[in-house]
């Protein structure tokens, strides 16, 4: 796991990403008070930052749950690691609010792509605990079975989620 100091930035950008979606939410209630007016921008910043927290504590128990001799390595060693992520990070939402068409496509395969190996990792992680074959894998070619159902479970419970949502949806007088 990252440091401590470092894991208190991260978490601290999950609990920005809950309350900038709660503002957001809010808005859709004339009356109701928000703190501020949503933005795309803020958006982006807000789950790009809850993006790379879940990746970062995430990598570390994937590779303790998997891996039969994992890297005793820092996802993250500090501030400075941390600095440059943000960095990289910054680049790519500067990237997207230019709103240029040659940008807004890949990045938008890029974040849909992360968000899909966000979860499947955590799937593969569910499926080998479940199984009972943690710290068995010693190749990437012994963890793929791991991922293939990972992959399908994240496509199913999507394809869940979305069909709930639309019946939600049609049921609901309340925005969804």
């Amino acid at each position: 796991m990252p440091p401590v100091r470092v894991l208190f930035v991260l978490v601290g950008s999950v609990f920005f990403w809950a309350l900038d979606g709660l503002n957001s939410y809010l808005t859709f209630f004339p009356g109701l008070p928000h703190l501020y007016e949503p933005s795309n921008v803020l958006r982006m910043i807000s789950g790009t930052l809850t993006g790379l927290a879940i990746s970062i504590i995430l990598q570390p128990v994937f590779s303790f749950t998997l891996w039969r001799c994992p890297e005793h390595r820092r996802a993250v060693e500090g501030f400075r690691t941390l600095a440059g992520v943000l960095g990289a990070a910054a680049i790519l939402i500067l990237l997207a609010s230019t709103e240029w068409a040659i940008t807004l496509y890949p990045l938008a395969i890029l974040s849909a792509v992360g968000v899909l190996t966000i979860f499947t990792a955590i799937n593969a992680i569910i499926i080998v605990i479940a199984l009972r074959r943690g710290n068995l894998a010693e190749s990437w070619r012994d963890a793929l079975p791991f991922f293939l159902w990972g992959g399908v479970l994240t496509l199913l419970e999507i394809g869940a989620i979305d069909l709930l949502r639309a019946w939600l949806m049609r049921l609901s007088p309340v925005p969804l």
